[in-house]
């Protein structure tokens, strides 16, 4: 029997003609011998058998060809029905404020949307990647949640990508891995570039232990690739761990893949940071004579390394050793070298190596004006600073804005500014034309230098400036130049009380306030942030919270900027209670505690003297998704060893050593609280252990180890941290002469 074994063009089993045909053909052979008939009457026979079969395909009915047919292929990411043309409109619109990068523009024509039709999956993606690509990690997380929330569609694993990525940038490693993490509850299957997002988070972060657990993670699925080794050697680079650099370089060529430029300049990197410049050169010669093509970065990495230590002769010759190599470098190298130059005050060769830079082709930038004008700085030659500040701009290198910006960093910097405010003063006799913005960033640099003369001088130029702005409200409302001069008075007064907050001036800041309001201009949350954060400096509590009500009446929303001042108040007044009452307005407020939150929460409560709080804190800021830093765990150690409590001190010690690289300010409060109780060899063992890390320990607390030892009848031992590098004090207890005096009464007269 004849099968469907398949169909025509038009859905016609193909079986079913070839019967047909074999049928009809025995028909004719029998008719041909029983009744023979003329070939017309044949013919014509053939084309009524031809003409029913054609009917017979056309009567074929509408649904079961459609059933028949392939379904056709919706575009990625829809669900249901197909996209509407409205909604296609408005996804051309949300794609191209995505590429720009444009999140406030991408959720307002989200909003738009929503009014006349429900998003689908691929508008939503493209809100995530706007964010994403904004750099606002915690908004690509917002509108990933919204799309899980509100059930349009199931996210596919490019929205995902994009989120942990995002999270990466900003050093959001817990949060990258709680993405990561929530792709198999989704149905999701993870692939290489879903680790690798993580694994440089964690290599940003400088966490090499683990970047190296999600590698392990990574060969249990997809596999690595050269992406994935390479972000692990960039971690063991930033944490400056050449073995771990070495070994993974080794791995990588055994799991057969072939190492990059950029993976041997990871190892570079990693023996630069970790001050092994023998260890960099070796590399360098290494591959240079196996003829594998290096470039600038491979180079500049052992240039700055070197020219920060001062020895500019190595720098230089390496410098003409890769351009004599056919490796052109780039005016990133010169502003190394020309920046050692500069901390050294050695103005003739900062000039020798800008004239290097430009017999090479290269113009020098505003870095190099900084480096220039600090060299100048240094030398109390204000007359050479200005000379170059004008052959800057008779070049045409930069404008008046980006001159006065370069002095303004000057104060921030610490540089002489004494030298700097003569120079900036000389610029405006010169001709030189501030803007605004100018004037204010040089407000706010004097602020923090707290030279409070020239702020009063610049104050006056401001005011000047000031004019003009409210010369461009007179104009109609809508226009651009009310918009801009609006903008620019705001920005100044906003300048001149955050001028104030930064030295410490309530009174003032209170009163460029009120002027603000008299000129009929309105406070923003960055100006009612200044006076909260000026009331915190000078431990004013009552006074800060007074001015975040103000702010609530006035129907300015807080920021997470806001909420930090108030609640580091509430720190410096060591009311750990109101800080706690804080954070939860906080978080009711739907604002994400940040690192700097939680730091002032734990040092709330270390200076209430309570550590067992502030410890648990440190777990709960885990719990959220926040990493501590080393500020985070000093902290709490601190608040131990004041509590007398060594042992927890040394417990929290250990733990920040499983994350990151303690202080000396962490060892250093281990030592003593550990020496203070009696335990004099665990005190000695930290010293020792923090010595051999390179951390720097205060004499001190080497006395206070000592001392302990003394107490605790281990003469000998005393004596043998007397013979290493530190300093011991020549008085007091852990002296020198106390540990004289316990050899004179043990009867070793000479060794005293």
């Amino acid at each position: 029997m004849i099968g469907d074994w398949s169909f025509s063009a038009d859905g016609l089993p193909l079986g079913k003609l070839l019967a047909a045909g074999l049928v009809a053909m025995a028909l004719f052979a029998l008719l041909d011998r029983w009744m023979p008939i003329s070939a017309a009457y044949e013919e014509l026979a053939i084309v009524f058998a031809l003409v029913c079969l054609e009917l017979s395909r056309r009567s074929v009915r509408p649904a079961e060809r459609a059933a028949k047919e392939k379904p056709r292929t919706l575009p990625r990411g829809y669900v249901g029905e197909e996209m509407t043309s409205v909604v296609r409109t408005y996804l051309c619109r949300l794609q191209a404020a995505a590429k720009a990068g444009n999140a406030k523009a991408a959720e307002a024509i989200m909003a738009e949307l929503r009014e006349v039709q429900k998003p689908n999956v691929v508008c939503f993606g493209a809100v995530i990647s706007a964010f994403a690509r904004a750099g606002d990690c915690l908004g690509a997380e917002r509108w990933l949640q919204a799309l899980l929330d509100e059930q349009v569609g199931k996210p596919n694993v490019i929205s995902l990508n994009i989120v942990i990525s995002a999270c990466a940038k900003q050093v959001e490693v817990s949060r990258a891995e709680y993405w990561l993490d929530r792709m198999e509850e989704l149905g999701l299957e993870a692939d290489a570039m879903s680790y690798n997002a993580v694994i440089d988070a964690c290599a940003r972060a400088e966490n090499v232990p683990r970047a190296e657990y999600w590698l392990e993670r990574l060969r249990t699925g997809p596999g690595p690739n050269i992406v994935s080794f390479s972000s692990l050697l960039n971690a063991c680079a930033k944490a400056g761990n050449a073995e771990r650099a070495e070994y993974w370089l080794k791995q990588l060529q055994v799991e057969g893949f072939e190492p990059n430029v950029i993976c041997y300049n990871s190892v570079i990197h990693a023996y630069c940071k970790s001050g092994h410049l023998a260890g960099a050169e070796s590399w360098l010669e290494r591959l240079t004579s196996q003829g594998i093509q290096l470039t600038v970065n491979s180079y500049g990495t052992i240039i700055d390394r070197l020219a920060k230590n001062g020895d500019l002769a190595a720098a230089e010759a390496w410098l003409g050793r890769m351009e004599e190599l056919g490796v052109e470098a780039d005016i990133v190298i010169y502003t190394m070298i020309l920046g050692a130059y500069s901390k050294l005050g050695d103005l003739p060769s900062c000039q020798r190596t800008l004239q290097r830079m430009r017999s090479r082709g290269l113009q020098p930038n505003l870095t190099c004006l900084g480096f220039m004008l600090s060299c100048c700085s240094r030398l109390d030659d204000a007359d050479s600073g200005l000379q170059f500040l004008c052959s800057m701009r008779d070049e045409g290198a930069c404008s008046d804005h980006a001159l006065f910006s370069v002095l303004a960093k000057a104060f921030i910097k610490g540089v002489d500014s004494k030298v700097a405010h003569v120079l900036m003063k000389a610029m405006v006799s010169e001709g030189f034309k501030p803007d605004m913005a100018s004037l204010n960033g040089i407000l706010a640099a004097c602020a923090s230098s707290k030279d409070a003369a020239g702020a009063e001088f610049w104050m006056a130029h401001t005011s000047k400036a000031g004019d003009a702005a409210q010369a461009g409200l007179k104009v109609g409302k809508g226009s651009e130049r009310r918009k801009s001069a609006m903008g620019e008075a705001i920005s100044s007064y906003n300048a001149l009380i955050s001028g104030s907050a930064k030295l410490g001036e309530v009174e003032r800041a209170e009163q460029h306030f009120a002027e603000m309001q008299a000129g009929g201009f309105e406070a923003d949350v960055a100006t009612y942030s200044a006076l909260v954060h000026a009331c915190a400096r000078s431990s004013q509590l009552a006074r800060a919270e007074s001015w975040f009500k103000k702010m609530e009446e006035a129907g300015v929303q807080a920021n997470v900027v806001t909420y930090n001042s108030i609640i580091n108040a509430c720190a410096r007044c060591a009311d750990a209670g109101r800080a706690e009452t804080w954070l939860a307005r906080m978080e009711a407020q739907n604002l994400r505690p940040v690192l700097l939150t939680f730091n002032s929460l734990i040092n709330a409560f270390a200076k209430s003297g309570v550590p067992d709080r502030a410890e648990e804190w440190l777990d709960s800021m885990q719990g959220r998704g926040v990493e501590p830093d080393v500020v985070s765990y000093s902290t709490v150690i601190q608040a131990w060893a004041a509590a007398q409590k060594g042992e927890r001190a040394e417990s929290v010690l250990k733990r920040a050593k499983s994350q990151l690289w303690p202080n000396a300010s962490c060892y250093n409060s281990v030592i003593q609280a550990l020496a203070s109780d009696g335990q004099a060899e665990r005190a000695a063992g930290w010293l020792e252990e923090a010595l051999e890390a390179g951390i720097e320990a205060k004499a001190l607390h080497l006395s206070c180890v000592v001392a302990a030892l003394l107490k605790a009848g281990r003469l000998e031992s005393a004596e043998a941290w007397l013979g290493t590098a530190l300093q011991v004090p020549r008085q007091g207890p852990g002296s020198l002469e106390a540990v004289a005096s316990a050899l004179e009464a043990s009867g070793a007269h000479e060794r005293a």
